[in-house]
C-alpha cells in the first residue's frame, strides 16, 4: 500500500469516528426527548480494485420494531378511549351517588313514602299535608337535577368532541408535510432520521384520538386509515368536519364527523358523503361519541322510565281520591281525543256530584263494556249529563275533559267493579282529571286507540331513522293532507300502512293492545332510532300532533325526568290533596266524603309497595318491579358500568405502560452503552489519528532522504 493510501484509509477511519462520536453525542443530548429514537451509524468498508482503502459511513439510522411501534399506536388508542370513559362514568357516579347511600334518588323516594305514610296516620294535619307536598317535589327536584346533569355533560363531551376533531386534523396536516419532507430529503440521498422521528410522534399523538392503521405510500410516505377502514391519508389528505352544537337536550339530533377530501391545489374541502363512525371505536373520539350518543342517552332515558311511571302510579291513585270538600270543577289534560272518537273504555265508572255537605245530589255509573258498538266519547258525555239532569256536567273541549258541578257543589269520579280501562289506565287517569304530579312530557303513550279507529290527524310529520354514526338512514314524510290519509274516513290502519310503505325497509309499524304506536328496527338496522325533524300535524283540533300523541323522539321519554313536580295548585295549597275516598255505601242524606278519611293517603302510600310494568329504556329491558327495586337497578347498572370503567382504564393503562416500555428498550437511548460506545471509537479515532502521524513521520523521512540524495 503506498503513503497516500495510507494515509486516505487512515483519514476515513478518522472521520468515521467523529461521526459514530458526533451521533453518540446527539444520543446523549435527547435522552428525555419524548419520542426521540436512537441513531446508530452504519459503516462499511472502502474497496478499490480488491484492495480495501478505508472505511465509510453507509446510513444513519433510527433504531425502531415496526411492530412494537404499531402495537403502541393501537394500545394507546384503547387507552385514551378508557381513560376518557373512566373519567365520565366516574363523574356521573358521583353525580348518581352510592346507591346504598342517602343521597340517591332512592333515598329520595324513600323520603316521599314516609311522609306519605305519616299523612295516611294524620290526613288532616296540616304539618304533614305539606311534608308531604315537600317530599314529592323534592324526589323530582332531584330526578330533574340527574335529567339537566346528564344533557350537560353531553354538552360538555359534544364541545370535547369538536376539540378532538381540530386535533386529528392538524396531526393528518403535519405527517402529511413530514412525509414530503420526507420523500424530498430521500431523493436527495439525505438523512431523514429526525424527520422520521417526528412522524412517529405525529402518528403516535394521532392514535390518541383515533384508531390508527398505517401502510407504506409509493413515495415512501405513510398512509393512514382508521381502524374501520376509513381513509384520513393516503394519495390525498382528508379533513374531518364537524361542528359542535349550540345547546343540547334530549332532543338534539347531532351532526355526523364527514371525512372530506382537501384539494392539493387549492386547500379547499371536498365534500365526499362519507361518515366517520367513531362510536365504539378505539381512541378519545370513540370513547366521547359512546358515551353522547350512547351511555348517556341509555341513562336519560331509564331517569325518563322513572319519572313516567313514579309520576303514573301516584296518579292513578289520587285520581280515585278526591279532598273534602270535592272541587266543583275537574280540568283533565289533553289527550289529542274528540267526542267523535269511539270511548274504548271497558269496565265501570262512577260520577258524583255532592251539596254542600259532602251528601251525594247526584250520581251515574257508566257500563261501558256494556254500551252498543260504535258508541263515541260524545255519546258517552251525553248520556252522563242527561243522567245527572243538569247537576253536574261533562264536556270535552279541545282534547280537554271537564267535569263541572251546579253552583254550590262538589264532583268526584270514581271506578266500579271491574273497574274502567282505556290503554291501561282508568276512566279518571286516562283523562287526567285530577293528576296530583305533572311532568314534561307524559312519558306514557297509551292512547287506547285500535287501527280501525279514525285517524283524525291533519298537517305532516317527517320521522328520521338515525344510525348509530348520526347519519340518516332513511326519512319520510306522512302526509296526512294527501290520499289516502286526508279522506275523512282514513283510520289507524292507513296510518300504519303508511308507515311500513315508508319505512318498511328498514322495519315495521304497529299498534300493540294498549294503542301505543311500536316500531321494531330489523336486524340491518337494530341500533338505529326514530327521531322526528319536522311535526306540523294536529288531531281534530286539539293541538297535539302525531308525534306528541305516540311519543316518537328521545325526548318522549327522556323528558318525563323533567320538572317532575305536584301540581302547582296543590303545591301552594296542600290541603287540597285528595285523600278520601267515596264512600259508596253511605246513606241517602248523609256524607259520602268525610275529613279525615285516611283510605285515599292509604291509596298513595300502597304505591310504594305496587308492582310496576317498566317498559324497555336505556338497555333494560322490559320488567315488572316495584318503583324502588326499579331505581335500585338504574342505580346499580350506573355503578356496576362506572367500576367497569375503573378496571378497563387500569389495565389499559398498565398494558399501554408495558409496550411503551418494550418500545423504549428497543428505540431508547441507553446512557451506559453509548458510554461504552464513546470509549469504543474515541479509541478508533486515537488509533486513526496516530496512523495519520505515523504516515506523516514516514513522508518526512522519505523527503530527507530524497534531499540527502
Amino acid at each position: 500500500m503506498s503513503l497516500i493510501s495510507a494515509l486516505n484509509s487512515a483519514m476515513s477511519g478518522l472521520n468515521v469516528a467523529q461521526a459514530q462520536l458526533s451521533q453518540i453525542s446527539d444520543n446523549v443530548s435527547n435522552v428525555n426527548t419524548a419520542g426521540y429514537t436512537r441513531k446508530v451509524v452504519d459503516q462499511q468498508s472502502l474497496v478499490m480494485g480488491g484492495i480495501g482503502t478505508g472505511v465509510s459511513v453507509a446510513d444513519i439510522k433510527s433504531v425502531t420494531n415496526a411492530f412494537l411501534n404499531s402495537q403502541l399506536q393501537t394500545v394507546t388508542s384503547s387507552a385514551q378511549s378508557a381513560s376518557v370513559i373512566n373519567q365520565w362514568l366516574g363523574q356521573v357516579q358521583s353525580l348518581l351517588g352510592n346507591p346504598t347511600g342517602n343521597t340517591t334518588i332512592l333515598a329520595s323516594l324513600n323520603q316521599m313514602f314516609t311522609a306519605l305514610a305519616a299523612l295516611q296516620s294524620s290526613p288532616s294535619s296540616t304539618t304533614a299535608q305539606s311534608s308531604a307536598v315537600d317530599a314529592i317535589n323534592n324526589f323530582g327536584s332531584n330526578l330533574g337535577t340527574l335529567a339537566t346533569s346528564v344533557q350537560s355533560y353531553r354538552q360538555q363531551i359534544d364541545q370535547q368532541v369538536a376539540s378532538d376533531v381540530t386535533s386529528i386534523n392538524s396531526d393528518i396536516k403535519r405527517i402529511d408535510s413530514l412525509n414530503q419532507q420526507i420523500a424530498s430529503l430521500n431523493a436527495g440521498g439525505s438523512n431523514t432520521g429526525a424527520l422520521q422521528d417526528q412522524r412517529t410522534q405525529a402518528l403516535n399523538d394521532l392514535s390518541q384520538y383515533v384508531g390508527i392503521r398505517t401502510y407504506t405510500l409509493p413515495n415512501g410516505g405513510v398512509g393512514v386509515t382508521t381502524t374501520n377502514g376509513v381513509a384520513l391519508l393516503g394519495s390525498s389528505v382528508h379533513q374531518l368536519v364537524y361542528s359542535a352544537a349550540g345547546t343540547v337536550d334530549a332532543s338534539t339530533q347531532f351532526t355526523p364527523i364527514t371525512v372530506n377530501q382537501v384539494d392539493p391545489g387549492t386547500g379547499a374541502v371536498q365534500q365526499t358523503g362519507v361518515a366517520l363512525n367513531g362510536e365504539g371505536q378505539p381512541g378519545s373520539l370513540g370513547g366521547l361519541l359512546t358515551l353522547r350518543d350512547s351511555t348517556l342517552p341509555n341513562l336519560a332515558a331509564q331517569l325518563g322510565e322513572i319519572g313516567a311511571e313514579t309520576a303514573s302510579q301516584l296518579n292513578a291513585a289520587h285520581n280515585g281520591n278526591s279532598t273534602v270538600p270535592p272541587p266543583n270543577t275537574l280540568t283533565g289534560q289533553n289527550t289529542g281525543l274528540a267526542s267523535s272518537d269511539l270511548q274504548g273504555f271497558t269496565g265501570q265508572t262512577t260520577f258524583y256530584v255532592f251539596n254542600s255537605s259532602n251528601a251525594v245530589a247526584a250520581s251515574t255509573t257508566v257500563n261501558f263494556s256494556t254500551e252498543p258498538a260504535g258508541t263515541t266519547i260524545g255519546q258517552v258525555i251525553n248520556q252522563v249529563n242527561t243522567a245527572l239532569g243538569g247537576q253536574g256536567t261533562l264536556a270535552l273541549t279541545n282534547g280537554v275533559l271537564t267535569f263541572t258541578g251546579a253552583a254550590g257543589t262538589g264532583v268526584a269520579i270514581k271506578d266500579g267493579s271491574p273497574a274502567s280501562s282505556r290503554g291501561g289506565e282508568s276512566f279518571a287517569q286516562f283523562f287526567g282529571m285530577n293528576n296530583l304530579v305533572t311532568t314534561t312530557v307524559p312519558g306514557q303513550y297509551n292512547t287506547g286507540l285500535t287501527t280501525a279507529d279514525q285517524s283524525g290527524f291533519s298537517g305532516k310529520v317527517t320521522l328520521d331513522l338515525v344510525g348509530p354514526n348520526n347519519t340518516t338512514a332513511g326519512t319520510y314524510t306522512l302526509d296526512f293532507t294527501a290520499p289516502p290519509l286526508s279522506s275523512p274516513g282514513a283510520t289507524m290502519n292507513d296510518v300504519i300502512n303508511q308507515l311500513n310503505t315508508g319505512l318498511g325497509k328498514y322495519g315495521t309499524f304497529a299498534l300493540n293492545s294498549n294503542g301505543a304506536l311500536t316500531f321494531q328496527t330489523n336486524s340491518t338496522y337494530s341500533g338505529d332510532t326514530l327521531e322526528v325533524s319536522q311535526d306540523t300535524s294536529t288531531r281534530l283540533g286539539t293541538g297535539v300532533t302525531f308525534s306528541q300523541m305516540f311519543g316518537i323522539g328521545a325526548n318522549s321519554i327522556a323528558n318525563a325526568a323533567q320538572n317532575f313536580q305536584v301540581r302547582s295548585d296543590i303545591s301552594a295549597n296542600p290541603s287540597l290533596l285528595s285523600l278520601a275516598q267515596v264512600d259508596t255505601t253511605a246513606a241517602a242524606g248523609t256524607p259520602a266524603l268525610t275529613s279525615g278519611d285516611p283510605s285515599g293517603a292509604l291509596a298513595l302510600q300502597q304505591v310504594a309497595l305496587n308492582t310496576v310494568n317498566f317498559s324497555a329504556a336505556g338497555g333494560l329491558p322490559a320488567v315488572q318491579s316495584t318503583l324502588s327495586d326499579y331505581i335500585g337497578t338504574v342505580l346499580g347498572t350506573a355503578a356496576q358500568a362506572a367500576a367497569q370503567a375503573k378496571t378497563t382504564n387500569t389495565d389499559q393503562t398498565t398494558l399501554q405502560s408495558t409496550v411503551q416500555n418494550q418500545v423504549s428498550s428497543v428505540s431508547g437511548v441507553n446512557l451506559d452503552e453509548e458510554m461504552s460506545n464513546m470509549v469504543v471509537y474515541q479509541n478508533a479515532y486515537n488509533a486513526s489519528a496516530q496512523m495519520i502521524a505515523a504516515v506523516g513521520k514516514l513522508f518526512n523521512t522519505l523527503i530527507a532522504d530524497v534531499q540527502a540524495a
